[in-house]
């Protein structure tokens, strides 16, 4: 960006950027130690989902579903692509809904 007096507010990154800023210019967009962390926790989530839905009084599968995405918050790459499936699957599940409200009105009379 150009000021009034035509100086170039512009710097480059290793001048303008703090030292513990600089991660997210580099297109990674959380902290290292949060890219460490979210991913054991997905996996701690993922596990013990798993573990409670098999017993048969606990529901645990939403841990689990919680859990997939962390796992993939490695890195920039990983978290898009397993966002753009969550919402894939978000999108799926609202489809068939719809597709299931509509079969039962119909079979039910009230379309």
């Amino acid at each position: 960006m150009v000021d009034e007096a035509g100086t170039d507010e512009r710097r480059p990154l290793s001048t303008g950027t703090p030292e513990s800023q600089r991660h997210m210019h580099h297109g990674l967009h959380r902290p290292p130690w949060k890219r460490i962390v979210l991913p054991l926790v997905g996996l701690t989530l993922f596990v013990a989902g798993t573990f409670l839905w098999l017993l048969p009084a606990v529901p645990g599968g939403f841990l689990a579903y919680i859990g997939i995405p962390l796992m993939f918050a490695v890195s920039p790459r990983h978290e898009v692509l397993m966002r753009r499936w969550v919402n894939w699957r978000v999108r799926r599940t609202r489809v068939r809904l719809r597709r299931w409200w509509r079969r039962r009105r119909q079979r039910d009379g009230r379309t």
